[in-house]
């Protein structure tokens, strides 16, 4: 039997005393989440992409339309790092949905002109020899033109051009260009350059530490025994002066540190790992989704943990599934409804934030005082989600993570769920023939489902029947 690891999830104190008061925690938990949690449309192209692009702007004072594309998912990272160094030969087969894709960057295109946003020319250098032929990305024109380009503010770009002029400029651009390159003796040949010219310059404490971290790496291996500090050097020292030395290049830097870690972390058995050393929380760092996604299996497997289900949910909707993303939630709901509550607002997907909305409004009368009941219990939300969008029940499978193997507090939420899955599947049948063949089936899961929850059996009448 898998452990379940209950001691991540904090224990509240529960008022419970007088009902008149709030109606119980659980209740006060639920309104407070209605008012966080607002019904929302399904978010359009166009505001994916000027929130993208006012992002950029603030952090990085221009616009990259790649950068877009990593952000979003729609380009894993990893797959990036591959054509950047020389691994692939374009990006086509990377993406994910390449007509998505295209009308992602057509928008991005026209909303930078309508904002005023000058479009720069740039060429894709490889990362491993910068004298050779510029990158190749992609066998259509109209993609090449797409990517081929940064945008910038007119006054900014006018700015950069004086400003590039300085030869102190120039050499700390080098010196940039070294890190990510990931080649120790140009970043020390830069700095050198870079000391020369300005010895004051503020940054070079910092780039003098980054180079001593490559230093270290390049002479000393990663072992099972240094695994954890070589984490924690990594995560806690290194990443902070990495953003604060090389701001939105830091995980081009970053990137090849973490691998260093996987490479130690993945040949070991699961119980020889640091504990705070997980190999999914690995790749999460590298935005390699994929790979999350297989290391999160392999660790629920040995032990299921809130940490690695919202992990795994995330990846999920990342990589745009949504099933196998609303899986990990529904199975989060079960095991951490307490958590639960406060992680569904803040998860990404608007459509589940909109059900959970939903679920929060449900009105279950009041008791014969007059006092309103408090809310269904939120073990019954993933049921809920089933009654409510029954076409959900083609995107879920009826059980959840078959391979993995939990205790449940409350075994009929997964009873009721289970139940409301075979009734939206019976009822989306359209051959009469098998429609009479259900027809017994049907009858008997209803008067389960009204046993386990008649609030339930009476939105599913309503929503199937009305």
């Amino acid at each position: 039997m898998v452990r379940t690891a209950d001691s991540q999830v904090g224990n509240r104190d529960h008022v419970t005393d007088n009902k008149r008061q709030s109606g119980g925690r659980k209740t006060t938990q639920l309104r407070r989440a209605r008012t966080k949690a607002s019904p929302v449309k399904e978010t359009s192209v166009q505001r994916i992409v000027q929130q993208n692009v006012q992002e950029q702007l603030t952090e990085r004072g221009e616009f990259s339309p790649i950068e877009m594309l990593i952000s979003i998912g729609r380009l894993l990272y990893a797959d990036y790092e591959d054509w950047r160094r020389g691994k692939v030969k374009t990006l086509d087969k990377l993406f994910i949905n390449l007509s998505v894709v295209k009308s992602l960057l057509q928008e991005a295109a026209a909303y930078s002109s309508e904002i005023g946003l000058q479009c720069k020319t740039i060429e894709w250098t490889p990362w491993i020899d910068r004298s050779v032929d510029p990158l190749k990305i992609s066998q259509y024109s109209d993609l090449c033109e797409l990517l081929s380009c940064r945008y910038v503010p007119l006054r900014h770009q006018l700015q950069l051009d004086l400003f590039y002029d300085n030869g102190v400029v120039s050499d700390e651009s080098r010196v940039l260009a070294a890190f990510v390159d990931g080649s120790l003796d140009d970043v020390e040949r830069s700095i050198a350059d870079l000391y020369r010219t300005n010895p004051s310059h503020p940054d070079m404490g910092l780039y003098e530490h980054l180079q001593r971290y490559m230093k270290h790496c390049r002479t000393r291996r990663c072992e099972a025994n240094n695994l954890h500090k070589e984490f924690q050097v990594l995560s806690d020292k290194i990443v902070p002066l990495a953003h604060a030395a090389l701001k939105s290049r830091a995980r081009d830097f970053l990137s090849p540190h973490w691998g260093r870690l996987i490479e130690c972390c993945k040949p070991l058995p699961y119980r020889d790992r640091p504990q705070e050393v997980s190999l999914s929380r690995l790749y999460w760092e590298m935005a390699d989704w994929q790979q999350v996604i297989e290391a999160c299996k392999e660790e629920l497997s040995e032990q299921v943990t809130l940490e690695v289900l919202v992990r795994a949910a995330l990846a999920f909707d990342r990589l745009s599934r949504l099933g196998s993303s609303y899986q990990a939630w529904f199975l989060i709901c079960w095991l951490y409804p307490e958590m639960f509550v406060e992680l569904i607002v803040e998860q990404p997907d608007v459509k589940l934030q909109a059900l959970w909305v939903a679920f929060c409004d449900v009105d279950v009368g009041e008791d014969e005082e007059g006092i309103p009941i408090e809310g269904l219990p939120v073990s019954h939300f993933p049921a809920f989600c089933l009654i409510y969008q029954p076409l959900l029940s083609i995107q879920v499978p009826e059980i959840l993570f078959p391979g993995i193997h939990f205790q449940l507090e409350c075994e009929s939420a997964r009873q009721l769920y289970y139940v409301a899955h075979q009734l939206c599947q019976i009822d989306g049948v359209t051959n009469s023939d098998m429609a009479r063949d259900h027809a017994e089936r049907s009858i008997e899961l209803r008067k389960t489902l009204s046993n386990l929850s008649p609030i339930l059996m009476k939105l599913y009448l309503e929503t199937h029947f009305s």
